[in-house]
């Protein structure tokens, strides 16, 4: 009889526990859609194009970004630099589905790199968010470069971030 009485107990307790913690559920379901539902910062997916340069006769400046929508505005800015062996020919662009983001850095005689951590947008504007590491001197000088492949359904107003 006591055996009966306590696991009629512990069902009763256990029975207990698991409705109150269903109105805990319920209380943060809510909440938690709300935050799910908010389109604050998509990602944006991107390629980095590989096989171009800067031409030499695009103006030197400071660190700076291009939205480039159409070849020849591409054309005017950088060159293929196709390379022997496989994957040396430059990633190929249709600029009718897709248009390119460009950072291009100052001429330089100090290595350099720009890592680009991620896209993402938020409304109407697309944040390239990126670290510029300097090195050490060179005997030479050059410039570097990225180029980001960005598919047209991710339009928007371009803004750099440094992280």
């Amino acid at each position: 009889m006591t055996k009966q009485f306590l696991l009629l107990t512990v069902s009763a307790a256990l029975l207990l526990c698991s409705c109150s913690s269903n109105k805990k559920t319920e209380q943060l379901k809510p909440n938690t859609q709300t935050e799910i539902m908010k389109p604050e910062n998509l990602n944006v997916p991107f390629t980095e194009a590989k096989h171009y340069f800067v031409r030499n006769d695009y103006k030197d400046g400071e660190l700076h970004f291009r939205k480039i929508t159409s070849r020849d505005e591409f054309d005017s800015i950088f060159g293929m630099a196709a390379v022997m062996g496989k994957d040396g020919r430059p990633t190929n662009i249709d600029f009718s589905a897709q248009y390119v983001i460009a950072l291009i850095d100052k001429i330089s005689d100090r290595a350099a790199d720009i890592e680009v951590i991620n896209l993402t947008k938020s409304g109407e504007t697309v944040t390239v968010n990126y670290s510029y590491k300097e090195g050490e001197k060179l005997t030479f000088t050059l410039r570097i470069s990225k180029i980001l492949i960005v598919d047209n359904q991710y339009k928007g107003e371009i803004k750099l971030q440094t992280k």
